[in-house]
């Protein structure tokens, strides 16, 4: 089976959204191990991201509020 290039027709990508841009982040040796072991590592890391937006990751407190909020 062929690997996907980065066209977005190889994601199931809505047509009209291009994957143009690239994200990096670090992560434990741990968690790398568990995207690698996924079928599509790429595709796992989309929806993960795309599920926590759609659950308002954005709206959720720091870290640094709820410390703030603990120590009151």
């Amino acid at each position: 089976m062929a690997k996907a290039k980065g066209k977005p027709e190889n994601f199931g990508n809505q047509p009209s959204k291009e994957l143009t841009e690239q994200l990096n982040f670090r992560v434990t040796k741990e968690m790398k191990q568990e995207v690698k072991a996924k079928d599509d590592p790429p595709e796992f890391c989309r929806q993960a991201i795309q599920l926590e937006f759609r659950l308002g990751y954005a709206k959720r407190p720091s870290t640094a509020e709820l410390i703030r909020d603990l120590a009151k």
